[in-house]
């Protein structure tokens, strides 16, 4: 079993092995952004509107890690005693990061529970009625603009 040493300053080194960082990565990455901007715009069943909801289930999971990470870094610097001159600039960056990873954990939570919304739909529908992203890909194609969903797919 092959590890990588991770040490920061001041901290004690901790070993983490490269099966874990290898199914860690295969999980944050299943899609890369052009499969999910793809997927967006060719969703038609019920599959395909399942995999985007999960793929947003995962990156509001991610997305509240990293605000549950800000928030006790928060939570560190208002506690402590001493305070140095960039304290004030720390706090506010850090309450900034907090209000963006809680609002973009969010909307990946609303992304997701649309998609399993238009799965289920689709999936209840079956082919007898067409699924409602063929008259948003006729607007799509008659405006020449991109569809929006609601959601940029750009991380912080």
């Amino acid at each position: 079993m092959c590890a990588i040493r991770l040490c920061a300053l001041g901290q004690v080194s901790s070993m983490i092995s490269i099966s874990a960082l290898r199914q860690e990565s295969e999980v944050a990455s299943a899609y890369s952004r052009a499969d999910v901007k793809r997927l967006m715009t060719s969703a038609q069943t019920a599959a395909d509107f399942g995999q985007l909801a999960a793929y947003f289930d995962r990156q509001a999971e991610m997305y509240a890690a990293r605000y549950e990470t800000e928030e006790k870094e928060l939570y560190r610097l208002l506690a402590l005693h001493y305070h140095a001159r960039l304290y004030p600039a720390q706090v506010e960056s850090t309450r900034n990061r907090v209000d963006h990873f809680k609002a973009l954990s969010h909307k990946c939570s609303e992304q997701a529970a649309l998609f399993r919304a238009r799965a289920k739909d689709d999936g209840t529908a079956g082919a007898v009625a067409a699924p409602p992203a063929d008259a948003y890909r006729g607007a799509h194609r008659a405006s020449g603009r991109p569809l929006d969903y609601g959601f940029s797919l750009q991380t912080p």
